[in-house]
This record gives C-alpha cells, sequence and structure tokens, in this order.
C-alpha cells in the first residue's frame, strides 16, 4: 500500500485520493512521520503546481509539527495559492517557531498570502 500512496502523490492525484490512503496507512500502524516523509513533504517538490496545493491541504487537515520546515519553504514557492495554504496550514499547527517567517511573508505582493499570514500569526499568538 506504501506504494500505491507514492504513486498517487507522484502521479498528481487528488487531495483526496492521497488523503484516503494516507488514513488507511495509519489505520494499518504505520508512523504518521513515515507518512510525512515519504509520500507528502516529497510531494511539496512536485513540479505540478496542483499536486503542491493538494499536498499543503492534507497537511493542513494532519496538523503534525514535523511538517513546519516544509511548509515554511512553501513560503517561498512561486505559486501565490501554495504560499497562502502553506500560511494557513502554519497556523492551523500554531507553533511559535513559525513566527519569523510568517512575519516575513507580511511583505508579500499577494494580497491573500499577506490576509493568510496575519490571520495565522493572530492565531499563534492567541495560542500561546
Amino acid at each position: 500500500m506504501e506504494k500505491k500512496i507514492v504513486s498517487l502523490a507522484d502521479e498528481g492525484k487528488t487531495c483526496d485520493a492521497i488523503g484516503e490512503y494516507v488514513i488507511l496507512l495509519e489505520k494499518t500502524g504505520k508512523h504518521r512521520a513515515y507518512l510525512l516523509g515519504k509520500v507528502l513533504f516529497g510531494a511539496l517538490k512536485n513540479i505540478e503546481v496542483i499536486i503542491r496545493r493538494h499536498t499543503l491541504q492534507v497537511l493542513n487537515k494532519i496538523g503534525d509539527g514535523s511538517a513546519i520546515p516544509y511548509l515554511e519553504k512553501a513560503l517561498r514557492d512561486k505559486d501565490p495559492m501554495v504560499r497562502a495554504n502553506a500560511a494557513f496550514a502554519l497556523g492551523q499547527i500554531g507553533d511559535p517557531s513559525a513566527v519569523t517567517s510568517l512575519g516575513k511573508t507580511l511583505k508579500a505582493e499577494n494580497v491573500l498570502v499577506r490576509r493568510f499570514a496575519i490571520l495565522s500569526l493572530n492565531k499563534i499568538a492567541h495560542k500561546s
């Protein structure tokens, strides 16, 4: 099943399809770090923007703090929706270690990216 989820990510399948397999793998006892590292973090490097967007949606749903360095890197993606989704996901995780990266995003040209950075910074401030 691990090969199936990796091939889904590589082939550019939807967030829902990848998410379903992640849930199945978790039910079979696979460790979350394995799933994140093997599949989702790798999918953030995919050349297809839609794959990177869907991957961020899955990471947002999972909400695992080990994703923070990858989400911070996604804040520098060339696609503004990828950057906005990364900012949102960092807010959902709520770890104060993301404040510096989110702060730099406040200077983004894209208004949606800036809005999600502001929302995420507020969420982190109220969580602390």
